[in-house]
Protein backbone atom coordinates (compact mmCIF):
# COMPACT_ATOMS: atom_id res chain seq x y z
CA UNK A 1 0.00 0.00 0.00
CA UNK A 2 1.12 3.79 -0.84
CA UNK A 3 0.45 7.26 -0.25
CA UNK A 4 -0.03 9.14 -3.48
CA UNK A 5 0.37 12.88 -3.59
CA UNK A 6 -0.29 15.03 -6.80
CA UNK A 7 1.80 18.11 -6.26
CA UNK A 8 1.72 19.78 -9.75
CA UNK A 9 4.02 22.74 -7.99
CA UNK A 10 6.78 20.23 -7.93
CA UNK A 11 8.75 22.19 -10.03
CA UNK A 12 8.56 25.60 -7.50
CA UNK A 13 9.09 23.47 -4.74
CA UNK A 14 12.61 22.24 -6.54
CA UNK A 15 13.76 25.74 -6.59
CA UNK A 16 12.39 26.82 -3.49
CA UNK A 17 14.36 23.90 -1.38
CA UNK A 18 12.77 24.05 1.49
CA UNK A 19 11.07 21.71 3.98
CA UNK A 20 8.72 24.45 4.83
CA UNK A 21 7.10 26.01 1.84
CA UNK A 22 4.00 26.88 0.59
CA UNK A 23 3.16 26.63 -2.96
CA UNK A 24 1.68 30.36 -4.93
CA UNK A 25 -1.92 29.90 -5.39
CA UNK A 26 -1.74 28.67 -8.67
CA UNK A 27 -0.18 25.71 -7.69
CA UNK A 28 -2.65 25.02 -4.66
CA UNK A 29 -6.08 25.70 -6.82
CA UNK A 30 -4.54 23.03 -9.15
CA UNK A 31 -3.91 20.72 -6.99
CA UNK A 32 -7.07 20.95 -5.37
CA UNK A 33 -8.35 20.22 -8.86
CA UNK A 34 -6.69 17.63 -9.78
CA UNK A 35 -6.06 15.72 -6.93
CA UNK A 36 -7.52 12.52 -7.82
CA UNK A 37 -5.27 12.49 -11.27
CA UNK A 38 -3.66 9.41 -9.28
CA UNK A 39 -6.28 6.92 -9.81
CA UNK A 40 -4.41 6.42 -13.39
CA UNK A 41 -1.80 4.83 -11.64
CA UNK A 42 -2.96 3.83 -8.24
CA UNK A 43 -3.87 -0.21 -7.17
CA UNK A 44 -6.38 -1.23 -5.33
CA UNK A 45 -6.20 -0.05 -1.26
CA UNK A 46 -3.87 2.30 -2.23
CA UNK A 47 -4.15 5.87 -0.71
CA UNK A 48 -4.59 9.41 -2.66
CA UNK A 49 -4.43 12.43 -0.49
CA UNK A 50 -7.21 14.74 -0.87
CA UNK A 51 -7.05 18.51 0.44
CA UNK A 52 -9.42 19.98 3.14
CA UNK A 53 -12.44 20.76 1.66
CA UNK A 54 -12.24 18.88 -2.14
CA UNK A 55 -14.84 17.17 -3.02
CA UNK A 56 -14.49 13.27 -4.86
CA UNK A 57 -15.09 13.59 -8.61
CA UNK A 58 -17.81 12.08 -9.86
CA UNK A 59 -17.16 7.64 -11.20
CA UNK A 60 -14.03 7.74 -8.77
CA UNK A 61 -12.35 4.76 -8.30
CA UNK A 62 -13.83 3.09 -5.54
CA UNK A 63 -11.03 0.34 -4.85
CA UNK A 64 -8.46 3.33 -3.70
CA UNK A 65 -8.66 5.38 -0.54
CA UNK A 66 -9.11 9.35 -0.59
CA UNK A 67 -8.37 10.55 2.47
CA UNK A 68 -7.23 13.80 4.73
CA UNK A 69 -5.07 13.06 6.95
CA UNK A 70 -3.07 9.63 7.56
CA UNK A 71 -4.52 7.01 10.25
CA UNK A 72 -2.09 6.54 13.49
CA UNK A 73 0.51 4.00 13.13
CA UNK A 74 2.29 4.09 9.43
CA UNK A 75 6.02 4.91 9.04
CA UNK A 76 7.91 5.83 6.00
CA UNK A 77 8.51 1.81 5.45
CA UNK A 78 4.61 0.46 5.89
CA UNK A 79 2.90 3.33 3.76
CA UNK A 80 5.25 4.43 1.02
CA UNK A 81 5.23 8.07 -0.46
CA UNK A 82 4.47 8.36 -4.35
CA UNK A 83 4.36 11.61 -5.09
CA UNK A 84 3.88 13.40 -8.96
CA UNK A 85 7.97 15.06 -8.03
CA UNK A 86 10.27 14.52 -5.08
CA UNK A 87 10.93 17.43 -3.79
CA UNK A 88 11.79 18.60 -0.27
CA UNK A 89 8.47 19.83 0.48
CA UNK A 90 5.82 17.20 -0.73
CA UNK A 91 8.60 15.04 1.28
CA UNK A 92 8.05 17.29 4.52
CA UNK A 93 4.20 17.40 4.07
CA UNK A 94 4.37 13.26 3.93
CA UNK A 95 6.38 13.11 7.22
CA UNK A 96 3.94 15.88 9.03
CA UNK A 97 1.07 13.58 8.31
CA UNK A 98 2.46 10.27 9.51
CA UNK A 99 3.25 11.80 12.96
CA UNK A 100 2.04 15.36 13.30
CA UNK A 101 2.61 15.84 16.75
CA UNK A 102 6.35 14.69 16.93
CA UNK A 103 8.18 17.23 15.06
CA UNK A 104 12.04 15.25 16.46
CA UNK A 105 10.71 12.30 14.36
CA UNK A 106 9.67 14.51 11.16
CA UNK A 107 12.78 16.28 11.56
CA UNK A 108 14.60 12.86 11.77
CA UNK A 109 12.85 11.47 8.61
CA UNK A 110 13.57 14.18 6.51
CA UNK A 111 17.63 14.42 7.26
CA UNK A 112 17.13 10.79 6.13
CA UNK A 113 15.84 12.00 3.19
CA UNK A 114 17.62 15.01 2.30
CA UNK A 115 20.95 13.09 0.41
CA UNK A 116 18.14 11.47 -2.11
CA UNK A 117 16.69 14.59 -2.44
CA UNK A 118 19.54 16.96 -3.26
CA UNK A 119 20.36 14.57 -5.65
CA UNK A 120 17.02 14.30 -7.46
CA UNK A 121 17.21 18.05 -7.33
CA UNK A 122 20.36 18.13 -9.26
CA UNK A 123 19.32 15.70 -11.66
CA UNK A 124 15.86 17.93 -12.59
CA UNK A 125 18.04 20.71 -12.97
CA UNK A 126 17.97 22.46 -16.47
CA UNK A 127 22.13 22.27 -16.05
CA UNK A 128 22.19 18.55 -16.01
CA UNK A 129 20.14 18.69 -19.27
CA UNK A 130 22.46 21.10 -20.45
CA UNK A 131 25.15 19.11 -19.82
CA UNK A 132 24.58 15.43 -20.71
CA UNK A 133 21.42 16.16 -23.79
CA UNK A 134 21.67 18.94 -25.41
CA UNK A 135 24.80 20.48 -27.70
CA UNK A 136 23.75 24.21 -28.59
CA UNK A 137 22.76 25.78 -24.97
CA UNK A 138 24.90 27.07 -21.81
CA UNK A 139 25.15 27.02 -18.52
CA UNK A 140 26.88 30.36 -16.91
CA UNK A 141 26.83 32.82 -13.93
CA UNK A 142 28.61 35.78 -15.74
CA UNK A 143 26.40 38.56 -17.70
CA UNK A 144 29.32 39.19 -20.39
CA UNK A 145 28.78 35.51 -21.61
CA UNK A 146 25.20 35.54 -22.34
CA UNK A 147 25.69 38.84 -23.92
CA UNK A 148 28.20 37.39 -26.34
CA UNK A 149 25.92 34.48 -26.89
CA UNK A 150 22.80 36.77 -27.39
CA UNK A 151 24.72 38.95 -30.03
CA UNK A 152 26.09 35.68 -31.45
CA UNK A 153 23.04 33.83 -32.00
CA UNK A 154 20.85 37.00 -32.85
CA UNK A 155 18.35 36.38 -29.89
CA UNK A 156 17.98 33.95 -27.55
CA UNK A 157 16.23 31.82 -24.53
CA UNK A 158 16.93 33.07 -20.85
CA UNK A 159 15.77 29.72 -18.58
CA UNK A 160 16.61 29.24 -15.16
CA UNK A 161 17.62 25.84 -13.39
CA UNK A 162 14.52 25.17 -12.16
CA UNK A 163 11.24 26.64 -12.88
CA UNK A 164 7.67 24.82 -13.85
CA UNK A 165 6.19 25.14 -17.41
CA UNK A 166 5.95 28.67 -18.90
CA UNK A 167 7.74 30.35 -15.99
CA UNK A 168 11.38 31.40 -15.53
CA UNK A 169 11.71 31.64 -19.05
CA UNK A 170 12.64 35.13 -21.08
CA UNK A 171 12.52 34.93 -25.03
CA UNK A 172 14.64 37.47 -26.11
CA UNK A 173 14.24 38.57 -29.86
CA UNK A 174 17.16 39.60 -32.06
CA UNK A 175 15.04 43.31 -31.77
CA UNK A 176 14.83 43.01 -28.37
CA UNK A 177 18.62 42.67 -27.63
CA UNK A 178 19.12 46.33 -27.31
CA UNK A 179 16.82 47.21 -24.62
CA UNK A 180 19.02 45.39 -22.23
CA UNK A 181 15.50 44.09 -20.00
CA UNK A 182 16.40 41.05 -20.04
CA UNK A 183 20.18 41.74 -17.49
CA UNK A 184 18.00 42.27 -14.09
CA UNK A 185 16.08 39.30 -15.00
CA UNK A 186 19.42 37.04 -15.42
CA UNK A 187 20.98 38.77 -12.46
CA UNK A 188 18.13 37.53 -10.41
CA UNK A 189 18.12 34.12 -11.28
CA UNK A 190 21.94 34.03 -10.81
CA UNK A 191 21.47 35.38 -7.73
CA UNK A 192 18.55 33.19 -6.60
CA UNK A 193 19.82 29.78 -8.11
CA UNK A 194 23.76 30.03 -9.16
CA UNK A 195 23.31 30.01 -12.57
CA UNK A 196 21.38 30.99 -16.14
CA UNK A 197 20.35 28.70 -18.99
CA UNK A 198 20.91 30.29 -22.27
CA UNK A 199 19.76 28.76 -25.78
CA UNK A 200 19.01 29.52 -29.15
CA UNK A 201 15.62 30.75 -30.52
CA UNK A 202 14.97 27.63 -32.66
CA UNK A 203 12.23 27.81 -35.59
CA UNK A 204 10.24 25.08 -33.80
CA UNK A 205 7.63 23.24 -36.00
CA UNK A 206 6.59 20.79 -33.51
CA UNK A 207 6.13 19.47 -29.80
CA UNK A 208 6.35 16.08 -28.72
CA UNK A 209 8.33 13.92 -25.65
CA UNK A 210 9.93 10.76 -25.69
CA UNK A 211 8.19 8.81 -21.67
CA UNK A 212 10.36 6.52 -19.83
CA UNK A 213 10.56 4.68 -16.37
CA UNK A 214 13.67 4.27 -14.56
CA UNK A 215 12.78 1.21 -12.57
CA UNK A 216 14.73 0.03 -9.25
CA UNK A 217 17.30 -1.96 -10.88
CA UNK A 218 18.84 0.78 -12.67
CA UNK A 219 17.56 0.11 -16.03
CA UNK A 220 15.37 2.27 -17.86
CA UNK A 221 12.59 1.09 -20.48
CA UNK A 222 10.88 3.04 -23.17
CA UNK A 223 6.98 3.88 -21.92
CA UNK A 224 5.64 5.18 -24.87
CA UNK A 225 5.37 9.15 -27.33
CA UNK A 226 4.02 12.00 -26.14
CA UNK A 227 2.02 14.31 -28.84
CA UNK A 228 1.21 18.01 -26.42
CA UNK A 229 0.22 21.78 -27.34
CA UNK A 230 1.46 24.85 -26.03
CA UNK A 231 1.24 28.44 -26.14
CA UNK A 232 4.94 29.88 -26.13
CA UNK A 233 6.26 28.23 -23.25
CA UNK A 234 3.18 27.25 -21.60
CA UNK A 235 1.93 23.57 -21.44
CA UNK A 236 -2.05 23.32 -22.78
CA UNK A 237 -2.71 19.84 -22.94
CA UNK A 238 -2.23 16.62 -24.52
CA UNK A 239 -3.12 14.15 -27.45
CA UNK A 240 -5.00 10.96 -26.14
CA UNK A 241 -4.32 8.41 -29.12
CA UNK A 242 -2.71 5.37 -29.33
CA UNK A 243 0.85 4.71 -29.42
CA UNK A 244 0.47 3.81 -33.09
CA UNK A 245 -1.56 7.03 -34.12
CA UNK A 246 0.46 9.21 -32.42
CA UNK A 247 3.78 7.76 -34.20
CA UNK A 248 1.31 8.73 -37.73
CA UNK A 249 1.18 11.78 -36.90
CA UNK A 250 4.87 12.47 -35.67
CA UNK A 251 6.00 10.74 -38.88
CA UNK A 252 4.07 13.35 -40.90
CA UNK A 253 6.59 16.10 -39.97
CA UNK A 254 10.16 13.45 -39.53
CA UNK A 255 10.28 10.11 -39.91
CA UNK A 256 9.98 7.42 -36.90
CA UNK A 257 12.69 6.43 -37.92
CA UNK A 258 14.94 8.84 -36.97
CA UNK A 259 13.52 8.90 -33.55
CA UNK A 260 14.63 5.44 -32.62
CA UNK A 261 17.94 6.10 -31.75
CA UNK A 262 17.42 9.01 -29.91
CA UNK A 263 15.13 6.47 -27.49
CA UNK A 264 18.40 4.09 -26.98
CA UNK A 265 20.67 7.09 -26.62
CA UNK A 266 18.47 8.32 -24.14
CA UNK A 267 18.13 5.50 -21.68
CA UNK A 268 22.10 5.03 -22.02
CA UNK A 269 22.57 8.15 -20.35
CA UNK A 270 19.94 8.45 -18.31
CA UNK A 271 20.00 5.05 -16.63
CA UNK A 272 23.47 5.08 -14.74
CA UNK A 273 22.64 8.88 -13.69
CA UNK A 274 19.31 8.11 -11.52
CA UNK A 275 20.43 4.30 -10.55
CA UNK A 276 20.35 4.47 -7.05
CA UNK A 277 19.11 7.99 -6.85
CA UNK A 278 15.33 8.09 -8.48
CA UNK A 279 12.96 5.41 -9.62
CA UNK A 280 9.91 6.10 -11.14
CA UNK A 281 8.20 7.68 -14.42
CA UNK A 282 10.38 10.72 -16.08
CA UNK A 283 10.13 12.66 -19.91
CA UNK A 284 12.10 14.39 -22.28
CA UNK A 285 10.37 17.11 -24.30
CA UNK A 286 11.88 17.46 -27.90
CA UNK A 287 11.14 19.90 -30.83
CA UNK A 288 11.20 19.54 -34.39
CA UNK A 289 12.93 22.66 -35.46
CA UNK A 290 13.56 23.95 -39.20
CA UNK A 291 17.19 24.82 -39.55
CA UNK A 292 17.14 26.13 -42.69
CA UNK A 293 14.92 23.82 -44.22
CA UNK A 294 16.53 20.91 -42.90
CA UNK A 295 14.23 19.72 -39.79
CA UNK A 296 15.99 18.11 -37.02
CA UNK A 297 15.14 17.33 -33.26
CA UNK A 298 15.74 19.18 -30.24
CA UNK A 299 16.05 18.33 -26.53
CA UNK A 300 13.65 21.23 -24.75
CA UNK A 301 14.18 19.02 -20.77
CA UNK A 302 13.84 16.64 -18.89
CA UNK A 303 11.19 16.22 -16.26
CA UNK A 304 12.63 13.63 -13.37
CA UNK A 305 9.20 13.33 -12.12
CA UNK A 306 5.62 12.03 -13.24
CA UNK A 307 4.33 13.85 -16.40
CA UNK A 308 0.92 14.87 -18.44
CA UNK A 309 2.01 12.95 -21.11
CA UNK A 310 2.94 10.09 -18.91
CA UNK A 311 -0.39 9.87 -17.37
CA UNK A 312 -2.04 10.35 -20.85
CA UNK A 313 -0.38 6.65 -22.09
CA UNK A 314 -0.41 4.94 -18.47
CA UNK A 315 -3.11 1.67 -18.29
Amino acid sequence: MKLHIFNPEHDLALAANQWNWTSPKAGRVQRERLFSLPERWAAPGDLILMPHGASLPEGHRKDVNFVTEIPAGYTPESLPLNPWGWDRAVVHEYHRLLAPDDKMLVRRWDEAMAPRLDAIRQLSSRCWCVSHLQTETIVTDALDEVATFLHSHRGGVLKSPWSSSGRGVLLLPADQLLTQRWQPWAHGVIRSQGSVVVEPIYNKVKDFALEFFANEDGTVRYEGLSLFHTEGATYRGNVIASEEEKRRQLSAVIPWSNILPLIDHFRSVIAPAVKGIYSGPLGIDLMVVDEGGVLNVKVAELNLRKTMGWAAIVQ
